[in-house]
């Protein structure tokens, strides 16, 4: 039966305004871009270069868990339960926070780059953590109202702008250092300036200052605790593999990663999704729903991703060869790529159990999964990188992912039980 006109619109318009679809193509955007950024600054930068900047780049990424932590993340819940004005007053005391929290972190910026000889960029790094956290504060303050359509215009404009001023910048021979933090800070403040406009911004409301900022410590502690920890299992692999085995060797596994971060759409918007959508369904029919609502996503993102993780698998160094040339430093990696492929895959895995804590408001929960693998990471992965370089800190990733589903699994099982216990007392 050949369908009608009508019902074809009606389904395109369906899926047009789905969110898990806005999700996808938002997060899609924002690692598109960062893609294409890292393999052009892999490509055009020399090796040792390009470690140089991923020291300092891993250090911003770092300090941005920690506004991911007491900022994002309590923006992300409570702003999925506030109305349109409170949420525009929550995003504007943030956005307060941001700027203070950012001139804390400065200080790391500068003693990264102080430990690497390159204390000259400091302004302009300091300048791209200030935008980028900005920017990512109000994205996320739509994304919490799953207004992904109107996201994806400050992002576009931000990660793939990013990634065009990058290219212009290696076609005329002026890409170095320097001026990616000077691209990262320009396109994250144009960015950060638009998602305001859409979002209305209110003034800002000093008498609930104080209780924003309370409400955010009491979320957000205990992820902060997890941010901190995982240095051990995440940011400090680039600067072990510098230490031990030089910045090239932090450059080969970034050089990897890269290729992987094509899987961060699905990835990140997974966790975007889970987080805001647990704690609504939470609210409206318990852990049921909880359950229902992680599986779906769960089984959208897996159709997605396992079939690039498979053809990553399979043809290992053709993928390498096609991204960074025939003559490239990095073709010997192949088996590196294999191992980062099953820890992506479980990365992935990850996200959903994490994200369920998140939404049931468990961040200790979710701080004792994290703990589970940073003590996999200092007791097994750390001695590995030292040993093994590049091939040790693949089988650590595979570890500290595994390590951090088992002990999470568990926890929701442990409130899943409460929460029964509970029912049955109080119908006694």
């Amino acid at each position: 039966m050949i369908p009608s006109l009508k019902g074809i619109v009606g389904r395109a318009r369906t899926l047009r305004q789905s969110k898990a679809i806005w999700s996808l193509t938002d997060q899609g955007i924002v690692s598109l871009g960062n893609f294409f950024t890292n393999i052009l600054l892999a490509r055009n930068l020399p090796q040792v270069d390009y470690g140089n900047y991923l020291l300092i780049y891993g250090v911003i990424i770092f300090l941005n868990s920690i506004h991911t932590s007491i900022i994002v993340y309590p923006l992300s819940v409570k702003g999925s339960v506030a109305d349109i004005a409170e949420l525009r007053k929550l995003s504007a005391n943030y956005l307060v926070f941001t700027s203070l929290l950012a001139l804390i972190c400065s200080i790391g910026v500068l003693g990264s780059a102080l430990a690497i000889g390159k204390s000259h960029v400091v302004p302009l790094a300091v300048a791209a953590l200030l935008f980028w956290q900005m920017q990512e504060t109000v994205r996320r303050a739509l994304m919490s109202h799953l207004r992904y359509s109107e996201a994806v215009w400050g992002d576009g404009l931000s990660y793939v702008g990013q990634a065009m001023l990058v290219l212009f910048l290696a076609q005329k021979g002026w890409l170095s250092i320097e001026s990616t933090f000077f691209v990262i800070a320009l396109t994250s403040a144009l960015a950060a300036l638009v998602q305001s406009l859409q979002l209305q911004l209110k003034s800002i409301d000093s008498q609930s200052l104080w209780n924003t900022a309370r409400v955010s410590w009491n979320l957000g502690k205990w992820n902060l605790l997890g941010s901190i920890t995982a240095i051990a299992n995440i940011h400090a692999t680039p600067w072990i593999l510098a230490i031990y085995h030089g910045t090239g060797e932090t450059a080969a596994v970034q050089a990897v990663i890269n290729i992987l971060g094509a899987s961060n759409p699905v990835i990140v918007s997974t966790n975007n999704l889970v987080v805001p959508s647990v704690a609504k369904a939470n609210l409206d029919g318990g852990m049921k729903a909880v359950k229902q609502v992680a599986l779906k996503y769960t089984i959208q993102g897996g159709l997605l991703l396992f079939p690039f993780f498979g053809l990553l698998g399979l043809f290992p160094r053709q993928v390498l060869e096609l991204m960074y040339g025939s003559n490239s430093p990095y073709l010997n990696l192949d088996n590196v790529l294999r191992l980062f492929v099953l820890a992506y895959t479980l990365l992935y895995l990850s996200q959903i159990p994490s994200g369920i804590l998140g939404g049931l408001e468990k961040t200790k929960s979710a701080f004792i999964g994290q703990m589970g693998s940073v003590t996999s990471s200092l007791l097994i992965g750390i001695p590995l990188i030292v040993q093994m370089g590049a091939f040790g800190a693949g089988i650590s990733s595979i570890l500290a992912a595994f390590f951090r589903i088992f002990i999470n699994v568990l926890q929701i099982q442990k409130i899943q039980i409460d929460k029964t216990k509970s029912t049955s007392d109080l119908k006694k």
